[in-house]
């Protein structure tokens, strides 16, 4: 019975430890980790790909990719596609990092800031972030090169115009926004 009691132990002190590291990184980034819903992402990819071709071989990046849900949607979709994700909380960058280890040198996960990354070449940028977050990176999309996507789940680009919005129908609506980098404004 001591050796049950320990492993339970343990294993409550390390989710504890899990939930306060990711909640001190949520505070630190201030974005909190919440998933997209598999609904909502499925149509967010169906939004891109009536803006995109799917066997182009494009540079992608998930900016505050979480667990790596997303990515790995995105590397089946788009098969010709490096895809990079961002994420800067310890776990989940530890656990995508897991999730994709697979998939070689096609889909990887950097534990960096957003801010401090160099997304410039970038084809299409994929984000679920706070309205806080994407008005601070608009100088940095701005830096993307012409015709560069951005798909927003959830919250739009301040003063920016989408290119195309759908809303996902749910328990409350959910908006998918589209921006063409030099159709936006």
């Amino acid at each position: 019975m001591l050796i049950i009691e320990f492993i339970c132990s343990a294993f409550i002190l390390f989710a504890i430890y899990l939930a306060c590291s990711c909640l001190w990184h949520e505070r630190k980034a201030r974005v909190p980790p919440v998933p997209v819903l598999p609904h909502v992402k499925r149509r967010a990819l169906k939004l891109a790909l009536k803006h995109t071709d799917a066997s182009a071989p494009y540079k992608i990046i998930d900016l505050g990719c979480g667990w790596g849900g997303v990515m790995l949607s995105l590397a089946r979709v788009y098969k010709k596609a490096t895809i990079t994700g961002y994420e800067i909380s310890p776990w989940p960058y530890r656990f995508a990092k897991l999730r994709t280890a697979l998939k070689g040198k096609r889909v990887r996960v950097r534990r960096q800031n957003i801010f401090d990354a160099d997304i410039s070449d970038q084809d299409i940028i994929y984000c679920y972030l706070h309205p806080e977050t994407l008005k601070e990176l608009r100088p940095v999309f701005e830096t993307l090169k012409p015709g560069a996507l951005i798909i927003s789940c959830s919250f739009p680009i301040p003063e920016w115009t989408a290119i195309a919005r759908e809303d996902v129908a749910g328990v409350v609506n959910i908006p998918i926004f589209i921006y063409k980098i030099n159709e936006k404004k």
